[in-house]
């Protein structure tokens, strides 16, 4: 009976050793995951070939309040395929002072256009341990747009519309309005104007007031602007 008082104490000593063993091991360890989705927005439209570059620093505390930032050498990279999503997980020595980020390179990106710009994002990332990132990077095509304006039922010169334009792909949220409602000089009269630009493809929200004879009257427009669609947006009231 006594022999096998020891076995068991000898058991449940050997185990807690084990878990503390376990627990040491696993402490000593870092764990990282980034997944990273590169599309067209308004088409969800996968884009092949944008690689991040995931590198290993070691920040060291200086005098005076600030630090010295160096790399180590270590880094990972990674690139997007047919689908627009690459995932990167990795473990790393826990050590003081080791630091990660991300950066994107697009220049082996597979897009059909020759000109193209960003949605507002961070072009770099951070990473932290046991905290995995969901990043996607918006791509849209630069075109040449033309907006048309013109007062169908002119009345009179004192006919007057205002009006204001957000690219929701281009500004995610951006759904404040300025007051009043036209920065610039409003239209007025029998208006009928024309200009053109380079902006980014997207949906489009047009907010716009009217006023003819007194009546007043208001409304919110949408529309999809692309290379694929139609480049000329016509706003006639």
């Amino acid at each position: 009976m006594f022999t096998n008082k020891i076995n068991y104490t000898r058991l449940i000593l050997f185990a807690l050793l084990f878990l503390l063993q376990t627990g040491c091991r696993k402490s000593l360890v870092r764990s990282y995951y980034v997944r990273v989705r590169c599309e067209i927005p308004y088409s969800n439209t996968p884009i092949k070939g944008l690689r991040y570059t995931i590198k290993e620093y070691k920040v060291r505390s200086r005098p005076i309040l600030s630090s010295k930032i160096t790399p180590t050498g270590w880094e990972l990279v990674a690139e997007t395929d047919e689908t627009g999503v690459v995932s990167s997980r990795f473990s790393r020595r826990r050590a003081e002072g080791l630091e990660f980020s991300g950066r994107y390179d697009f220049s082996h990106m597979q897009i059909p256009y020759n000109e193209w710009k960003t949605a507002t994002f961070n072009p770099s990332f951070s990473l932290e341990d046991n905290h995995p990132i969901d990043l996607v990077v918006k791509i849209l095509p630069l075109m040449n747009i033309t907006f048309h304006f013109k007062n169908l039922n002119c009345t009179s010169s004192s006919d007057v519309f205002r009006h204001a334009i957000r690219n929701i792909d281009e500004n995610e949220g951006l759904y404040s309005w300025p007051s009043p409602l036209s920065q610039n000089t409003p239209f007025q009269g029998c208006a009928d104007y024309v200009y053109s630009g380079k902006a980014a493809a997207g949906r489009y929200v047009i907010k716009w007031e009217a006023e003819r004879n007194g009546v007043f009257t208001s409304g919110i427009d949408t529309f999809l602007v692309s290379p694929e669609t139609v480049n000329t947006v016509n706003m006639f009231w």
